[in-house]
Order: structure tokens, then sequence, then C-alpha cells
């Protein structure tokens, strides 16, 4: 079975803070659980959008039985177009998919009602395959933890490029 994560928020800053943030947010004070982000393939396009590949290695939280898969590979495609002022973002891991996978796209752009605001529309999806029982809990597991962690990271990296610009 596959869980479902969609949202919609407002960050209280313009775009273009937004996307600056999205890309300075590694290495930052709040992320300690990043190792690398290293770029991979950035270029302007045909339609002048920005697009970027990158992969990060992350360090997870695990027993010390799981300490061999505790770092985790993730890929990231954005797309920033300067014309319509939105940025599309396309994540996901590329390791211990069998345990957990997680694939998540989101759109940033100008809010409608308030040109000093930056909606994010998001959408997850988490699937486990590890069976013996537990598939179910380990796609809850995800869906909570995303869901916890996905505004409050962005909003405190946010307010520290402000600051630190």
């Amino acid at each position: 079975m596959v869980k479902f994560y969609e949202s919609t928020y407002y960050y209280d800053y313009p775009w273009p803070i937004v996307t600056l943030a999205w890309f300075l947010r590694y290495p930052n004070p709040y992320s300690k659980h990043v190792i690398s982000v290293d770029v991979i393939d950035r270029y302007v396009n045909d339609h002048g959008c920005l697009r970027t590949t990158r992969l990060i290695l992350k360090r997870g939280k695990l027993p010390k039985w799981g300490a061999k898969i505790s770092e985790s590979y993730i890929l990231e495609d954005s797309i920033v177009d300067l014309q319509t002022n939105q940025m599309h973002t396309f994540i996901r891991n590329l390791d211990h998919t069998k345990v957990m996978k997680v694939v998540e796209n989101q759109i940033y752009g100008v809010s409608p009602k308030n040109s000093n605001q930056t909606f994010v529309n998001i959408a997850a999806r988490i699937k486990s395959s590890f069976g013996w029982g537990i598939t179910n809990k380990i796609e809850k597991f995800g869906i909570v933890k995303f869901s916890k962690n996905s505004r409050a990271g962005m909003t405190r990296l946010i307010v520290y490029v402000r600051v630190n610009l």
C-alpha cells in the first residue's frame, strides 16, 4: 500500500527569498544530519529556466543495530522559472527503497493574494515493501515525520537566510 501526503503552506516572505533559502538550505545549523550536498548538473534550458540536480547524503537517527543503513542518498531536481516566478522540485531517496521509498513534489510560487507571500504545494508519496506485517507502520511513520518536519524546517531556514544575508 502507498500513503500520500498533500498540503499547501504560505510563507510570509517573498518568492525570491524563499527560493534562495531553498538553494542555501544545506549546510545550516539546523540540519546537522546532512553530510554532503553535491551539484551534479546545473544549466539554463531553452526556456530560460534554471535546472539543477543535486545529490544529498543524509544521516538518520537509528538504533545501533541499524547503524549500517543510517545514511541515505537523496536525489533532488529543481526547475526555477523566473518568467512565472515558480520553482518545481522533485526529490526522492535512492537507497533503502524497500524499507521506505519517498517521492516528493513541490511547487513554490508567488501567492495570488499577497505578492509578499510565497505558497508551496507539497505532494509526497511514501511506500514500503518491507513486509513482515510492518509495512503499514513504516508508511504511517513516514507520513507523520514528513508532515511534522516539512514546514518547520523551511521556516527556520528562511529566517536564518534573511538574518545572515
